[in-house]
This record gives structure tokens, C-alpha cells and sequence, in this order.
């Protein structure tokens, strides 16, 4: 998922009579040096002016969509002078609000903007479903680095290259002893040098808690080291990652990239699998989307897993966010206020359900065995 806090005040806003505009911009570098970018921003601007959604709405809403336009085209043109390889922007703006959040990301997203009462968050979803945080553990006899992947961003939390390490101990540096000591003792130096990855490893896991953890170097290294993992580390490793110690970390990260591709194909199965046995056991889980909307209105969301691409058309309530597909439905039965019309309830529905703390998975896999939609539930329907 990606960082709620960073978008707090999005994530609090209420529906209003003004809208929010989002807007996500790819940072291509060859648009970037034709400045298109600028030609891009006025053309969906003006595209969204002409939609009717725009046209009817206030004159004090259109006068803040407009003061929003003329923010983000400031802010982006600057950016362009400092994107320091980020690869994707996201914006949300109210201006009448004094609503005003971005984002850098180092993800590719599709260049969109989405004027809404609401906040436009898919992108950001589908990315973080694609791109989860994980880490790499790098060991050596006397090397060691932890790196930390998230949204793209590579962090490094530990990098260690023991000198002093007595790798190249010859036999007369210890006046005469044995081989076989000269070997204990580098073997001591090596096992404690291991040990003290394995407890930097712990600690990150308890603090930064990765998704998936693959082990990199020689597999002779990465069997003695894994011996030493604690096990909150063990139960999230996903594999290894077999390197030479002196791999650059381009060649690092394509390979952890193709892993964690396996991973996610692994743990979207078995989202699914679990979805089916609770939807069939315990009544904890529900498909389809009238079946969750329901489920969303009472709270019992924990994980809404999304068919990537799907949509649906639907009606909301502005006061209340009250979400249905029924056409027939014309006033909202909760506070009857005129149920509006959206080309995509499944945007008000990721939007409502995060506001309720449950997480969302954008499942790559087929899921039409769930009409494209289900939901794992806090407590079992009917309770």
C-alpha cells in the first residue's frame, strides 16, 4: 500500500461542492525534454472543461478547478528542473479547500487527470500492488549490504565491508599454529560477522515489516546464513538470489525484480484460494459487487480484492457516500439526498474502503470465478 500518512489530508477529505482534481503525470524522459509535458496539461484540462460534470457545476467550483489547473501547471513546470529520477507526479488539489498534496514516485503511472468530489487514488493502488516493498539481503564472507525496494526506490539500510576480516591469514602470521586453527578462527570472524547482519536484519523487519525477503550471494554463504535468521525474518523470505559479491546492483535488482514477479503471482493465488474457502467455510469473505458494496457500507471490508481494469458503473450519495448499482435507486435511503451518477463505483468504493483503514489488492490474475470483485471480511455477514 502506499504511504497513507503522506496523504492524510486527502485520504480525510470529505465529498463537497468542490471537487478534487488529481492529476498523475509520467515523467517520460523524451516528452520531458520536448517539454510536451505542458502541451499534455492543457489538452486534458480542456478535454475536462468540456464534460458536462464540469459545466454544471457552481461558479465558485469552477473558479477553484481552474485555480487548481493553474497550480499544478506551476507546480509540474518546476519540477521539471528537479525531478532527480523520479519517474511518475501525483497531485491532488482543492484550491477553495486549501487542499494542496504531492507525490514523487519512482514508478511509471499513465498520465491522467481526474476532476472528482472525491480523490482519484487507483493509480496509486495499482502501483502499489505491482510494486510492494521488499528487501534484499546481500552476504558475503566479509560483505554485506541490505537494500530496501518500495514503489520503485532503492534504499540501502546496511552496507558492511570488513578489511579486517582474516580472509588472507597466512599460517606464519600466528607463529607456527595449524591450518586447522587458522580456519577455526576465520570461520569464528565469519559465523559473527553473519550473526550481525542476521540481527540488522531482524530489526529492519520488525520496523519497516517487508512484504518479501530474498537472500543474495553464493549459495554456500546463503545456506549458513539463513541458519541464523530469526524467525519473523525466515517466514517472509521468498528466495534467493544466487550473485557473485562484486554484481553491480543493476544486475541485483533484475533479478529481485524477476522474483518478486514470482512472488506476487504466488501470493495473488493465494488470496484467491482464501477468498474461495471464505466465501464456502466462514462466511468471511463475499464476491461480487453488490455483495461488497454491502459489506463496505456495514464495515466489514478488511481486504477488497480489485480485478485490475475492472470497472462498473454506479450512484453515490454526496453526504453520505452511500455507493449502489441499481438504477432504480434514485434518492439515497440513508438521509435521501439525489444519488449522483459515476462512470466507475469502484473508484468511490477503493476511496471509502481505505478511509475505513481495510487494505486493496489489484489482482492481475483472472478473476472471474468472483464477477471481478470480492472482499475478505473482519467479521463473518450476518453478524
Amino acid at each position: 500500500m502506499f504511504n497513507a500518512k503522506e496523504l492524510s489530508n486527502v485520504l480525510e477529505y470529505h465529498p463537497s461542492e468542490m471537487p478534487i482534481t488529481t492529476f498523475y503525470l509520467n515523467l517520460d524522459e523524451e516528452s520531458i525534454k520536448q517539454r510536451q509535458h505542458k502541451i499534455v496539461l492543457k489538452d486534458l484540462f480542456r478535454y475536462k472543461t468540456e464534460k458536462s460534470y464540469y459545466k454544471n457545476l457552481s461558479d465558485e467550483a469552477q473558479s477553484s478547478i481552474q485555480d487548481d489547473f493553474t497550480k499544478i501547471e506551476d507546480f509540474v513546470t518546476m519540477q521539471m528542473n528537479q525531478i532527480d529520477g523520479k519517474k511518475s507526479l501525483a497531485v491532488f488539489s482543492c484550491s477553495s479547500n486549501n487542499l494542496w498534496e504531492t507525490l514523487d514516485l519512482s514508478v511509471p503511472l499513465e498520465t491522467s487527470m481526474v476532476i472528482n468530489p472525491h480523490p482519484y487514488l487507483r493509480p496509486l493502488v495499482e502501483a502499489s500492488s505491482a510494486h510492494r516493498k521488499y528487501a534484499i539481503i546481500l552476504v558475503d564472507r566479509a560483505k554485506a549490504r541490505i537494500l530496501e525496494v518500495d514503489m520503485g526506490q532503492t534504499t540501502e539500510h546496511l552496507h558492511i565491508h570488513e578489511e579486517d576480516m582474516p580472509d588472507q591469514v597466512k599460517e606464519g602470521d600466528f607463529e607456527g599454529t595449524s591450518e586447522r586453527r587458522i580456519e577455526r578462527h576465520i570461520n569464528d570472524h565469519v559465523r559473527q560477522h553473519l550473526k550481525k547482519v542476521a540481527e540488522k536484519a531482524l530489526q529492519l523487519q520488525q520496523s519497516q515489516r517487508f512484504k518479501w525477503i530474498y537472500l543474495g550471494g553464493r549459495q554456500e554463504i546463503i545456506s549458513e546464513f539463513e541458519k541464523l535468521l530469526h524467525s519473523y525474518v525466515t517466514e517472509n523470505v521468498e528466495g534467493t538470489i544466487i550473485v557473485e559479491p562484486h554484481a553491480p546492483l543493476e544486475e541485483v535488482i533484475k533479478k529481485a525484480e524477476k522474483a518478486e514477479a514470482a512472488s506476487r503471482e504466488k501470493y495473488e493465488t493465494n488470496l484467491l484460494s482464501q477468498l474461495s474457502d471464505e466465501i464456502g467455510k466462514s462466511a468471511r469473505g463475499i464476491a461480487g459487487i453488490p455483495g461488497v458494496l454491502n459489506a463496505q457500507r456495514r464495515g466489514q471490508v478488511d481486504t477488497l480484492l480489485v480485478q485490475q481494469e475492472f470497472s462498473t458503473k454506479g450512484f453515490y450519495c454526496p453526504e453520505c457516500n452511500y455507493m449502489t448499482i441499481k438504477r432504480e435507486e434514485e434518492r439515497c435511503p440513508l438521509d435521501d439526498a439525489r444519488l449522483l451518477r459515476t462512470p466507475d463505483i469502484i473508484d468511490n468504493l477503493i476511496n471509502e474502503v481505505i478511509k475505513q483503514g481495510a487494505s486493496v489488492e489489484m489482482i492481475q490474475k483472472s478473476m472471474d470465478d468472483f464477477d471481478e470483485i470480492g472482499a475478505l471480511l473482519r467479521f463473518p455477514i450476518g453478524k
